[in-house]
């Protein structure tokens, strides 16, 4: 019998565990990375996003207890946060999924969109949707869909070289 070889394996190829295609991971230092379902992918990108988020306002909270940032820009600081976290959080399911990029950075987005919208919902004082709020919503659902077209260029220049 060839080495490496084994009935074992011959069996998970047949019922599709160890095949190519979507499911092919990519490689990533010599070892493989696996592909993960489109809802898989979107609730780790959502994750990374949500806990990218608080510890991004966890750091702006220290610097604006420190002084480091002015209390004025702090509306500012907190959309380049949710953006940015967005983004982090769209480019890891865009890169997990087997979606198609665009609809994986962009879920990322929407997910975190809604989780600030209920928030909002549920604070004693409703955020002003047509200001501030709104504007971080869409910070949100912008920081994702750039990580969907950022993913999707990187692709396609890849299949083109």
């Amino acid at each position: 019998m060839r080495e490496g070889f084994s009935m074992e394996k011959t069996a998970q190829a047949r019922r599709g565990l160890n095949l190519g295609g979507k499911q092919a991971g990519k490689r990533i230092a010599g070892k493989k990375r696996k592909r993960l379902s489109g809802p898989a992918a979107a609730a780790l990108g959502s994750g990374t996003a949500l806990g990218g988020y608080v510890a991004l306002l966890a750091l702006l909270a220290a610097l604006l207890a420190r002084g480091t940032v002015p209390e004025g820009s702090l509306t500012g600081a907190v959309m380049v946060c949710c953006a940015l976290s967005a983004l982090a959080g769209g480019a890891v399911s865009a890169g997990r999924s087997t979606w198609r990029p665009m609809p994986a950075g962009f879920s990322v987005g929407a997910v975190m969109a809604v989780i600030l919208v209920l928030g909002g919902l549920s604070a004693p004082e409703p955020p002003d949707w047509a200001g501030q709020g709104g504007a971080l919503v869409l910070c949100a659902l912008g920081g994702g869909l750039l990580a969907g077209f950022l993913a999707a260029r990187r692709a396609k220049r890849k299949r083109h070289h």
